[in-house]
């Protein structure tokens, strides 16, 4: 047994070995009682335990529980995720002897293909990533069941039906991967933007038998990077012997990524930034990630070329429509409030700064209205 770190607890979980069906078109094991399953419509995926290792790796790490599984890991992975625990440890406020890896003898798992894939969401960053960066790029990734779930095949089908249509105007391989990790109960029990990272890299490991490499497009601007679940000092730690997982970092920040890409017909048409899910397809163009993107493209003079958006409402009453500014997106939003705007659109942007945010009793209640709400949706 390889031991990858230290720990006290006596809480193990298990990782069985892992099952492929359907020709090799559906991989999954059994995860603290509950399977958890990726599978594609488009290619055969690696058998490999790889995948399901870093997918459990964060809700073992918040929840002090022993990682154990007795089937060979990759070496190089098993060395990587050793690494990062201090790191995750510092991030997010745990001690580091609260996880231990304890895995089957390290092993290779087959040599890299030569393919390059990008994540792929039709986002400003992914977008961005796809046009602008140095890095050859293949085969566009998609997931299903990350931003929109697994039981909303409307929105989805509108979603992949774009997406793919992006690929094939670019000659690249687009792919299709599902999984249930979201749904899966202990997987619920941590943070998405903390989580979200190793969630994309799982899903890249299990398409180690078509791709050898993982492009994770940027989130931060390199000169404000901050404890995020994906980020360009962690995600090449989820590397293995065979898929080698890539976030270059950017020193562009998101107005100046936008203007990169704005006059790229495919991004006019296809640009989804939304996920909170609030319309059957496409953006909503009322929530804070729609909103923010519309005024940068305002003040860009572009937005009415911008079919992808819905501009029946003036862009000031979308701006009046925001609560707030939330503490991590003052410093995007100070950039976007300097680029030129309409006397209107500068005048909601001055009431949108001077609201401030509620309480932490009061966001307690909206996140619990919001639950609520889509529970008995």
């Amino acid at each position: 047994m390889i031991d990858s770190a230290t720990l006290s607890s006596s809480e193990v979980l298990n990782l069985s070995a892992v099952v492929a069906t359907h020709g090799g078109h559906r991989m999954e094991t059994v995860v603290g009682g509950t399977p958890v399953w990726f599978e594609s419509p488009d290619v055969v995926l690696n058998p490999g335990i790889e995948a399901f290792v870093i997918a459990m790796l964060f809700p073992a790490f918040r929840q002090r529980m022993r990682l154990q599984t007795d089937v060979p890991v990759d070496a190089t992975l098993l060395g990587g995720l050793a690494a990062m625990i201090p790191t995750y440890a510092e991030w997010w406020n745990v001690p580091t002897d609260t996880c231990e890896l304890l895995m089957g003898d390290g092993a290779t798992t087959g040599r890299p293909s030569a393919a390059a894939g990008l994540c792929f969401s039709g986002g400003v960053d992914s977008f961005y990533s796809l046009l602008t960066g140095h890095s050859r790029v293949d085969v566009l990734v998609l997931v299903h069941g990350f931003d929109i779930p697994l039981n909303d095949e409307r929105r989805w089908h509108h979603a992949e039906s774009s997406l793919r249509r992006v690929g094939a105007a670019l000659g690249k391989r687009t792919v299709v991967i599902r999984t249930n990790l979201r749904e899966h109960r202990l997987f619920k029990g941590v943070s998405w933007p903390c989580a979200h990272g190793a969630a994309l890299a799982a899903a890249g490991h299990a398409l180690a038998s078509t791709i050898g490499s993982l492009q994770i497009p940027p989130t931060h601007r390199a000169d404000r990077l901050r404890p995020w679940g994906s980020d360009p000092r962690t995600d090449p730690l989820y590397s293995s012997s065979r898929l080698r997982i890539e976030h270059p970092p950017s020193s562009d920040g998101r107005p100046m990524r936008i203007a990169k890409i704005v006059h790229d017909p495919l991004v006019r048409h296809h640009l989804r930034v939304c996920y909170e899910n609030r319309t059957p397809f496409g953006n909503c163009s009322r929530c804070e990630k729609c909103v923010s993107t519309m005024t940068v493209l305002a003040g860009l003079g572009q937005l009415v070329d911008f079919e992808c958006f819905d501009q029946s409402l003036p862009l000031s009453d979308c701006l009046d429509g925001l609560p707030y500014i939330a503490d991590h997106l003052v410093e995007t939003w100070q950039e976007i409030a300097n680029m030129p705007q309409s006397e209107a659109v500068a005048e909601a942007l001055q009431r949108l700064f001077q609201r401030r945010p509620p309480g932490r009793l009061a966001r307690a209640r909206h996140r619990l209205r919001r639950w609520w709400k889509k529970r008995c949706a």
